[in-house]
């Protein structure tokens, strides 16, 4: 059985336990958006410790999945993103869209 590359940790945040990159970002993305479609809190706090390095398939990832938790009139928060994504964030200019904490 595979890996989860998505979980839901005890303090309710939405954990990446993996790298993203255009090999895998549909299944995180799969498995993110089916704990997001059952999230109760106001906001969700995805967390992103786990992912030691990611592409531009992880910031469209973020993108989207922040869209999907607004329409759910939510907000979310990004924690612990490794320096390369932030770095990518601020080379595409998602610094300001993408709220990392």
């Amino acid at each position: 059985m595979p890996k989860e590359l998505v979980t839901l940790n005890s303090n309710n945040s939405v954990q990446i336990n993996a790298s993203v990159n255009f090999d895998n970002v549909m299944q995180v993305y799969e498995e993110g958006t089916e704990i997001l479609e059952g999230y109760a809190s106001d906001v969700v706090t995805v967390d992103l410790s786990r992912v030691q390095d990611a592409d531009s398939s992880c910031l469209a990832l973020l993108v989207e999945w922040m869209r999907l938790i607004k329409l759910a009139n939510k907000n979310m928060v990004l924690s612990n993103p490794c320096r390369e994504l932030v770095d990518l964030g601020r080379v595409c200019g998602l610094d300001e869209v993408l709220p990392f904490d």
